[in-house]
């Protein structure tokens, strides 16, 4: 019998469906800090698996954990109540635990939507799970738990949000010994890390800003180092992705990590995501000198007022000169994009479409907007303004000649998109 089971749903109900797909980061945390606190913990990456429903109830019904833990995003959040629903069939006597940023903003929609559904984790999870499984395994009451919500009888709970982690070079590194990591490294050809989390900007259609409370907290240099070289005595890894969802927001930090990289004459390459308006030239090409290979940078829309409008912060001339710049040293680049936004027009899309054929980037994603819970966007506008906006673009897409296809990832000419194929768009 083990003390929890923590599991990555699929993204896709085809759970066969074999894809590209990296570690369950957060998970992998979740799992390090209940083994220091002497606990025992399996992790079932279900994407990776490609396991199915019938594999999964076996699975339980072996281990008999005491807790399942879920997490899930909007993508996939039905996915996990699925889960959940089997979790509890299978093994009843098991509390079902569910994180991740949807719950923390849905937290009493997912307990009244979902039975099988014990306890919502709001928020960071390290400190709540460990302290959660403590009462649980010991049978204490669950309202000394802070960042919670549970049901109590036919009640909803909801105990005093956890303040977040100070320092987060005081957590243990990811429990990857958890994980196959050979096999993600065959799939992705990269291991991921995380430096940071958080970010203080304000848009309006972005789930991060609102789980993190417009926060930013990194570790040190010296602690990501002691990661890197851990992972690279254990794995054989060339290559890492930093997965911050604003990776030089503190850009004398990162000199310093690549000062660190250079100086230890570390012979691997990787990549990062981040905004315009958090790099320069010089940092640049120090980041270059250290093995960054590939950046991804959050445009959203070729449409000064949409940026605007959405409180995105940048500006389109700010972002044509950090591109010009990375794209002189060398470095590949990732430009995401979102349609759908409010108020979006015609012209806005025509806008998006001649700045990437300007700043003609290796790879594009472009999106629909999301509607994500405890954003901005998702609470100030009226849902018909928001209806009203989708056909307008909808109707502007065709009008243009875009298939709505292409907008879930769309390439120009001869650069990638995130499906592998290639196709040109043209107004």
């Amino acid at each position: 019998m083990v003390d929890v089971i923590l599991i990555s749903p699929p993204l896709h109900e085809e759970v066969t469906l074999k894809e590209e797909c990296f570690a369950p980061l957060g998970l992998a945390y979740l799992a390090a800090s209940l083994e220091a606190s002497n606990f025992s913990v399996k992790i079932i990456d279900m994407p990776l698996t490609s396991m199915d429903y019938a594999s999964l109830r076996k699975e339980l019904k072996r281990e008999r954990p005491l807790i399942i833990g879920l997490t899930c995003y909007t993508q996939n959040y039905s996915l996990a109540l699925k889960i959940a629903e089997i979790a509890k069939g299978e093994y009843p006597e098991s509390t079902i635990i569910i994180g991740g940023p949807h719950v923390t903003f849905a937290d009493s929609e997912c307990l009244s939507t979902s039975k099988a559904v014990d306890i919502v984790i709001r928020g960071e999870g390290e400190e709540t799970i460990c302290e959660l499984t403590r009462c649980i395994k010991h049978n204490r009451p669950l309202n000394i738990v802070k960042g919670i919500t549970y049901r109590q009888g036919y009640i909803i709970e909801k105990t005093p949000d956890r303040p977040f982690i100070s320092d987060l070079n005081l957590l243990s590194f990811p429990a990857r010994h958890l994980l196959n990591i050979d096999d993600y490294l065959a799939k992705t050809g990269t291991l991921t890390i995380s430096t940071s989390r958080g970010c203080p900007y304000t848009c309006m259609f972005c789930s991060v800003s609102a789980m993190w409370n417009h926060s930013w907290r990194s570790r040190s240099p010296q602690n990501i180092i002691s990661e890197i070289n851990w992972s690279r005595n254990n794995y054989k890894v060339n290559h890492f992705t930093f997965i911050d969802d604003i990776f030089t927001f503190d850009m004398e930090r990162v000199s310093q990590l690549c000062s660190l990289f250079i100086n230890q004459n570390f012979d691997f390459a990787w990549n990062c995501t981040t905004r315009a308006d958090r790099l320069n030239e010089s940092l640049l090409k120090k980041m270059s000198d250290a093995g960054c290979m590939r950046i991804a940078m959050g445009v959203e829309s070729g449409s000064q007022r949409v940026l605007d409008a959405v409180g995105k912060s940048i500006s389109i001339e700010n972002i044509k000169t950090i591109t010009k710049t990375i794209k002189d040293l060398g470095i590949e680049l990732k430009l995401n994009f979102i349609y759908g936004l409010p108020n979006e027009k015609e012209e806005d899309l025509r806008k998006t479409l001649s700045l990437i054929q300007e700043l003609e980037p290796e790879e594009i994603s472009v999106q629909e907007l999301t509607f994500f819970p405890g954003t901005a966007i998702a609470t100030a506008l009226p849902n018909q303004e928001l209806e009203n906006t989708r056909f307008i673009v909808e109707d502007s897409i065709r009008e243009i000649g875009i298939p709505k296809s292409l907008c879930v990832g769309y390439a120009l000419g001869n650069h990638r998109s995130s499906s592998s194929k290639y196709k040109s768009l043209t107004s």
